[in-house]
Parts: structure tokens; sequence; C-alpha cells
């Protein structure tokens, strides 16, 4: 019986095709993007938390800046409605550890009304919050950070922080 050890060009392309492609669904990546069970996912350097997907942006910008940015890449400033999406929103803080990632803008803010914090494009109160008693809230402090030490703290809406983008699960 005589084996033979040439392979085909079909065979060799047909292998790299598959390696590449095993190469590229990886961790329930697929091109870069992290993709949900149902099929979904999220747009590069995103993550994904249930219909939500979540980017830290670590380079600091006001508040304004922040929420321009976040629109621009087609989602906003983050909108937590849950002391679970608060756990994801913090651990992302936690795992950047970077100084510029100790505070970041979240979507909360009460430039429309004084003391009536609202979520940006909503005019009911949040349904859930983590504002910390240890900070007051003045007239002048109209933006909401986040922190993984205190919560959430208002501060001056053109200060410098890092911010977390939120955009919906491309099915």
């Amino acid at each position: 019986m005589v084996v033979s050890t040439r392979v085909s060009p079909v065979t060799v392309g047909l292998c790299i095709m598959l390696c590449l492609m095993a190469a590229t669904v990886h961790g329930g990546e697929v091109d870069g993007m992290e993709q949900g069970d149902d099929g979904g996912h999220c747009p590069d350097g995103y993550i994904l938390n249930d219909e939500s997907c979540y980017r830290l942006e670590e380079s600091s910008k006001t508040f304004t800046e922040a929420l321009d940015t976040c629109r621009r890449e087609g989602g906003q400033l983050v909108t937590i409605d849950s002391s679970e999406e608060n756990d994801v929103v913090t651990e992302l803080l936690l795992d950047a550890r970077q100084p510029s990632t100790e505070w970041a803008w979240i979507g909360l803010t009460d430039r429309e009304t004084e003391g009536e914090f609202r979520w940006l494009g909503s005019s009911d109160p949040p349904s859930f919050t983590d504002m910390s008693p240890v900070i007051g809230n003045d007239d002048t402090v109209d933006c909401v950070l986040i922190t993984p030490e205190f919560g959430w703290a208002p501060l001056y809406c053109d200060g410098y922080a890092a911010f977390v983008c939120e955009t919906s699960v491309i099915k």
C-alpha cells in the first residue's frame, strides 16, 4: 500500500481557512467583538453585560466632552439602573487600576432642576442610586461621577474625569 504524502492546494487552503476561523472565533469574541449567547455582540472595545455594552474611556474629559464622545460612538454616558449594573461599572474602574480611572462620569445630572438628579434623556427619578452621603451637593455641582471607594458623587461639570459609555447590544 502506497500512501501519498503530497497535499493538494485545496486541502492546504481549507486548512488555512479553518485555522483563521478558529483564531477569529475565540472566547466568545468575533472579530474583536464580545458576543452574547443569543448571537448579539458589542462593538470593539466594549464589554457585554445582559443587554448593554460598556466601555471605560481612561482619558480625562469634561462631562460634556465625555457625553459627546459616547454619542459619536452611537451610545451615551452610562445609565445605571440596578445594584448589579453598578457592580459591573465599578468593576470596569477597578480592572483598569489606573489613577485616571479612580473617578468616571456617568449619565446622571441635576442641570435642569437643582437637587433633582435625572439620567440624561429621562424625566423620571432614578430607580437606583449609590449617591455618597459623605459628599454634599450644592447648586454648582451638577454632574455625577462614580468611584469604587465612595459610590456616586456630584462634581462640577467642567471638571475632568474618565467616563463610561454604554451602547445597545448589536443583534
